[in-house]
């Protein structure tokens, strides 16, 4: 008989939400994937933070909004105290600041409380994967925002390897799995990186994710 295949481990979920309904929501949506276990679920940034320490699921989603401390604090603390644990956003707003600052204090997803909620098991793979993930909602609001604001007009042109580079690099990988991906060599894509950064006068990580954003290079599941 054939060896039997390995069970896939699933992604440990932790859940962070004040509403009981929206926690309930969630729980069913997500439960229904056999790929996914949840583990836990808060109703407070003290909560979330306690369970995510205690838990260390793989991936935390949690509102933007939650009392105690709110969705950024809890995001600042996981960065500093879980590096390995992902973090996806829900959020009501509908900003460019708004979604910055969530990748600026450590997320790797945001999605709209207002989108289909049958997209998020997708959603979650992604940023378990390495991923990063911006809702389609919110990548329009995004870019609308970032061209309103002339931000399409005042920064140089990408040429066409930065924009490679810089669409990999919201993926989540790394300047060697880039520089092995192109056939390219590592000292290169360091170059690229400094000019890309240069151009859009960005000056970290998040600053490169987030310039992805504006020029509508996240994909989405």
């Amino acid at each position: 008989m054939p060896a039997r295949a390995a069970a896939t481990t699933p992604i440990r979920v932790l859940l962070a939400d004040a509403a009981t309904l929206v926690l309930a929501g969630l729980r069913f949506v997500l439960s229904r994937s056999p790929d996914m276990e949840i583990v836990g679920e808060a109703h407070d940034g003290p909560q979330a933070l306690q369970m995510a320490l205690r838990l260390s699921p793989d991936v935390v989603v949690l509102d933007v909004a939650l009392p105690g401390l709110t969705g950024l604090e809890v995001l600042d603390e996981l960065s500093a105290r879980c590096p390995n644990v992902r973090a996806l956003v829900l959020s009501q707003r509908r900003s460019e600041d708004a979604v910055r600052a969530a990748f600026e204090h450590g997320a790797a997803g945001y999605f709209l409380k207002d989108e289909n909620v049958d997209e998020l098991p997708a959603v979650v793979r992604a940023v378990h994967s390495g991923r990063f993930h911006l809702s389609s909602g919110a990548s329009r609001v995004v870019v609308r925002d970032y061209v309103e604001r002339g931000g399409a007009t005042r920064r140089k042109p990408l040429t066409g390897r930065e924009r490679e580079i810089l669409g990999l690099v919201a993926t989540g990988k790394t300047s060697r799995d880039i520089g092995a991906q192109l056939g390219i060599a590592l000292r290169t894509v360091h170059t690229h990186r400094a000019h890309i950064m240069r151009k859009l006068d960005v000056h970290t990580e998040a600053g490169l994710v987030h310039a992805a954003m504006r020029l509508g290079m996240f994909g989405h599941e």
